[in-house]
Formats: structure tokens, C-alpha cells, sequence
């Protein structure tokens, strides 16, 4: 399952993200839009460390134009992982929160 040695006795389930694929494309000359994809794995164990969900998403960003110097691009990278990050865990949440398997009786 995972390096884990079993759930702490309070805890119902053990939630693991892992990131699958990761891109971050840097342009040539720099003030074009730079581009990030992040491809991200949620896996959800109960207590008997038995999947009962997982979920894959995609997160997706753009940054950059409206630039007049490459000089002005050097945070464009950073913000576009930071961008994707932010959408595949919004994704990775709204999965979760709607997660039939995740409610307890």
C-alpha cells in the first residue's frame, strides 16, 4: 500500500496524493505564455488499508503575454506550476467532497 505502518488508531482513512506527469513548458523568446500540466493520483485506504477511492486529475495553466521583455518572464514558470497546482487540488477536493465511497453510515 504505501511506507505507511497502518493508520493511527483515531484516523478512518489514509488519503496518499501522487503526482503521475509533470510539465512545465518554458517558451522561446520567454514573454510567450508559459504552460504547465500537472497529472496528479489521490488513493483513499481504510482502515484495513483496502482502496475504497481514487480519483486522477489534471490540472492546466497559462501564463505570460502582455510582456514586453524576457526580463519581465523569470516568475511566468513558477506561476504556472503554482496555476496548475491550485486546479488539480480544487479538482482533487470537489472529488472527494462528492465521494459516495468516503461516507461513513
Amino acid at each position: 500500500m504505501t511506507d505507511q505502518k497502518g493508520l493511527p488508531p483515531e484516523a478512518d482513512i489514509l488519503i496518499v496524493p501522487e503526482i503521475l506527469s509533470f510539465k512545465n513548458h518554458i517558451p522561446f523568446p520567454a514573454y510567450n505564455p508559459h504552460t504547465c500540466r500537472i497529472v496528479s493520483k489521490i488513493t483513499c485506504y481504510d482502515k484495513s488499508e483496502n482502496i475504497i477511492f481514487t480519483q486522477t486529475t489534471t490540472g492546466n495553466s497559462q501564463t505570460g503575454g502582455n510582456l514586453f521583455s524576457g526580463f519581465q518572464s523569470q516568475r511566468l514558470a513558477a506561476e504556472a506550476v503554482h496555476l496548475a497546482l491550485e486546479d488539480t487540488v480544487k479538482q482533487a477536493l470537489e472529488g472527494l467532497s462528492e465521494a459516495d465511497e468516503l461516507v461513513q453510515d
